[in-house]
């Protein structure tokens, strides 16, 4: 499932909650993955995305690619949320780094969301 909501100035905050990655994962394979695009301007998004990933369980990963020197392509970011033990261990997904940030966020949920320490 690929969730892709997040490039403008003013995000759906919803769509990034702990209840949200908890339908999402209700709509998946047991082996399935959420891709959730968090290329954004004005807010580093990873975090947020991270901590759902570790309150429901799951393991997150961040994938970033870069623009091309030709101009022809942007770069993106995604973070991959996954429930399978070895999904990460695949080839194909050496370039995939844990989500480190320096930014400590709070769990978001229905009842709390915070964006100020997320701005870049």
């Amino acid at each position: 499932m690929a969730v892709d909501a997040f490039s403008g100035d003013s995000i759906p905050v919803h769509l990034l909650t702990k209840e949200a990655f908890a339908l999402y994962f209700r709509h998946v394979k047991p082996e399935g993955v959420v891709a959730v695009h968090v290329s954004n301007k004005f807010l580093d998004l990873a975090p947020v995305v991270g901590e759902a990933a570790r309150a429901l369980g799951k393991q997150a990963r961040l994938i970033d690619t870069r623009d091309d020197d030709a101009g022809v392509s942007y770069g993106a970011t995604w973070v991959l949320v996954s429930s399978s033990p070895g999904f990460f261990s695949q080839e194909r997904l050496a370039a995939a780094k844990r989500i480190d940030s320096a930014k400590k966020v709070r769990l978001w949920t229905d009842d709390f969301t915070n964006i100020y320490p997320l701005l870049r």
